[in-house]
């Protein structure tokens, strides 16, 4: 039985013992949901209201759905549309602002013409997109078409799975890859860019600074305008060129930098330094001159002690996730961005399920872990065990092992696993150090040259010598291999609240490298980027930031 009645532009009409409809406006079209409210301009047909409903309100066919706008549509179990031509279909989605869509099953799209369609995903932001499932996509024109991915910033592109792109028109297009920086691009499978214009395209590579790259398969760049294209290479500093494979470069075939702050080596491969080559060949000199002493076994101590690094852990709260799959920022001055990202007090955490549990430590990269406080892991997979305060992991798949304090290890697969050392490979897989400049302290790397050099002069004495002092030549120039890597964290923003970077500064009075990049993404993101060399010549400063 249907009865009706209208007051202006209001009409009342029963169907049946208890239902009861009501439309309000002058364009509102057809609803026959229970328990419902339309609201908008021009009415075709009734919108049924029964006693018998959930609480809430409906579109559509729908219980408990809420349609606000012209032409407005909720379609999708428990769902809401506000603003004209706004649409959710999916079941608990919710669509906020003009001609906005949230089809997606659990979705929200909020900003005019913004798109939730994967199952979890979230939009905001004018013409945003999420189309992957448990996706994000935060701001203008910015998209998050890979499963797990998130995107931030005008124009970002999180298109691989379990990606992260954070910057105006970043892109990160390789599984579990990270970009962050405008114009920042990571495209290798596990590959991680950090910087205005940055490149990351070779598998499990890393790129941090303004205009590095990192193009050969598990390479490693720091530092602005750095490059590293051969296979496992590593490029440390300004403008430094790595192209063979397995090597590490401190600048290039016409500028080279020197090493300093070197503790003499031990192991066969481990680097000499001028003092130790300079002790061999004063030893040498008395085994010529007494004859009796020369005959003697002359045996050159060379120990382990790489300098101190420092590790500056920076950060404030912020907590990011999304549906099912959350980033976790659980602590004071904590940072968690990317699907399943943890950080805990004083921790930052970037990267699809990077992961800090030790206090003041740094995670950038997917599936990186700190367990260690005051330490830093850079580059997917890359890892500091726990017991190893402030270790320091550069590269895919790094690893500073347990026990192993104040150690670096840098480049792809390379492993620390003694305490205050800096390893640029692991057992059976070594790397050479290349376009090292002359050593000149007692503590600097020596690079072939000098060593030729030095043979060439003491060769004539060591023909004279008998086997013994042929010994003491060899444990002279054993183990030559040089490497050095300092990493640091910069301060804050000028009155923002957060920051966070990567960087080395001088230690009591000594010289240091120090790479990193600089860059004002927008008006809350800040990267910057610095070198220091020489002996105490010149120190500079570096780190990335956001800021709000």
């Amino acid at each position: 039985m249907r009865q009706s009645k209208r007051i202006g532009l209001y009409r009342w009409t029963r169907w049946g013992a208890r239902a009861r409809t009501l439309v309000v406006g002058v364009l509102v079209v057809t609803f026959v949901g229970f328990g419902s409210i339309a609201w908008g301009l021009q009415y075709d047909q009734p919108l049924d209201l029964s006693d018998d409903a959930d609480d809430g309100t409906a579109l559509g066919t729908s219980l408990s759905n809420v349609a606000l706008g012209s032409y407005s549509v909720a379609t999708g179990a428990v769902s809401t549309a506000t603003g004209y031509h706004s649409q959710s279909t999916g079941l608990n989605s919710a669509a906020y602002g003009g001609w906005s869509v949230a089809s997606g099953d659990y979705s929200t799209a909020i900003g005019e013409r913004s798109s939730a369609s994967g199952k979890n995903s979230t939009a905001v932001g004018r013409d945003s997109r999420a189309s992957g499932e448990n996706s994000t996509a935060v701001g203008r024109y910015s998209r998050a078409s890979g499963a797990n991915s998130t995107a931030v910033g005008e124009s970002s592109t999180a298109s691989g799975g379990e990606s992260t792109a954070v910057g105006e028109n970043s892109t990160a297009s390789g599984y579990d890859s990270t970009a962050v920086g405008r114009s920042s691009k990571a495209s290798g499978y596990d590959s991680t860019a950090l910087g205005e214009a940055s490149i990351a395209s070779g598998d499990y590579s890393l790129a941090t600074g303004q205009y590095s790259r990192a193009l050969g398969a598990e390479s490693t760049a720091l530092g602005e305008n750095s490059t590293a294209s051969g296979v496992r290479s590593v490029a440390l500093g300004q403008g430094s060129e790595a192209t063979e494979a397995y090597t590490v470069s401190v600048g290039t075939s016409t500028y080279q930098r020197r090493i300093v702050n070197v503790a003499d080596g031990v192991a066969d491969s481990d680097a000499a330094t001028v003092g130790q080559m300079k002790a061999a060949d004063a030893t040498l000199q008395d085994h010529i001159d007494a004859e009796a002493a020369a005959r003697a076994a002359a045996d050159t101590a060379m120990q382990t002690d790489i300098g101190a690094l420092q590790d500056q852990a920076l950060g404030t709260s912020w907590t990011a996730g999304s549906n099912d799959v959350a980033a976790s920022a659980s602590g004071s001055g904590s940072t968690a961005l990317g699907s399943g990202a943890s950080a805990r007090t004083r921790d930052t955490a970037i990267g699809s399920n990077a992961t800090v549990s030790a206090d003041g430590s740094v995670a950038l990269g997917a599936d990186t872990t700190v367990a260690s406080e005051n330490s830093v892991a850079v580059g997917a997979d890359s890892s500091v065990a726990a017991g190893a305060a402030g270790g320091v992991a550069l590269g895919q798949n790094a690893s500073v092992a347990s026990g192993a304090t104040g150690s670096v290890a840098i480049g792809q697969d390379s492993v620390a696993d003694e305490a205050d050392t800096v390893s640029v490979g692991s057992s059976g897989n070594e790397r050479r150090v290349t376009n090292v400049a002359d050593g000149v302290n007692a503590t600097d790397a020596v690079n072939v040259q000098q060593l030729q050099q030095f043979s060439a002069s003491t060769s004539g004495a060591i023909n004279r010598l008998d086997s013994r002092i042929d010994n003491l030549s060899r444990d002279a120039f054993s183990g030559i291999a040089a490497v050095a890597a300092i990493a640091g964290i910069p301060a804050p923003a000028q009155g923002k609240r957060t920051s966070l970077g990567i960087g080395y500064g001088n230690y009591k009075g000594e010289n240091a490298i120090a790479v990193g990049f600089k860059s004002d993404i927008t008006d809350n993101i800040r990267i910057t980027t610095a070198i220091a060399h020489s002996n105490s010549d010149v120190t500079t400063s570096a780190g990335v930031g956001w800021s709000w």
